[in-house]
């Protein structure tokens, strides 16, 4: 869990800093809650990486991509997402780590990969066959791609962001609370 929440943090502080960094955000999630994305210091990226999963994603649950990816099988037909793409700056870097970690605990904890990421099962099995350089080209094709978790949700935003710049540890608490309902909703 200590480096799910190094990664969590790296992702709130960098899509805070996207936020400050640009006035036109199209991420509804960042521009709703532009003023609270502002708010969001050290502290504040400390205390939301506390959640029990991680908060960025890049078609983990989508095992027909992913399927694409590592077997150069068919290129998925392009479906309409709810939400655009996270535009961070330093996407390769953090998706790097992100693609070494859900290895490392694919291979050791297939059933926590499915949680801590939201990566289907085959997705979990595709991460177990991944090498060195397969995660630098993944990186380096689809850094760009990187999503906010749940960004359609924006109850779960909205009270991950208020907890964690103006809230109590109780408040932590419940955001956790709701990241394992999201998570009983999509298993």
């Amino acid at each position: 869990m200590d480096r799910v929440r190094h990664l969590n943090e790296k992702c709130i502080a960098a899509a805070a800093s996207r936020v400050v960094d640009e006035g036109s955000c199209s991420t509804k999630v960042l521009s709703l809650y532009r003023d609270l994305w502002r708010r969001m210091d050290l502290i504040g990226c400390k205390r939301a990486a506390r959640c029990p999963v991680l908060l960025l994603d890049l078609h983990f649950e989508n095992p027909v991509w992913w399927h694409w990816i590592v077997h150069q099988g068919p290129r998925p037909v392009k479906t309409p997402d709810t939400e655009p793409l996270l535009p961070i700056t330093e996407a390769a870097p953090l998706l790097r780590e992100i693609l070494v970690e859900a290895c490392v605990i694919a291979l050791s904890h297939p059933r926590a990969a499915r949680l801590v990421f939201g990566m289907a099962p085959a997705v979990v099995e595709a991460m177990t066959c991944l090498r060195a350089s397969e995660i630098d080209s993944i990186v380096l094709t689809h850094a760009a791609e990187l999503r906010l978790r749940w960004a359609d949700n924006l109850v779960f935003w909205k009270n991950l962001l208020l907890a964690a710049t103006d809230g109590t540890d109780g408040d932590i608490t419940q955001v956790r609370l709701h990241c394992l309902q999201l998570l009983g909703n999509w298993t």
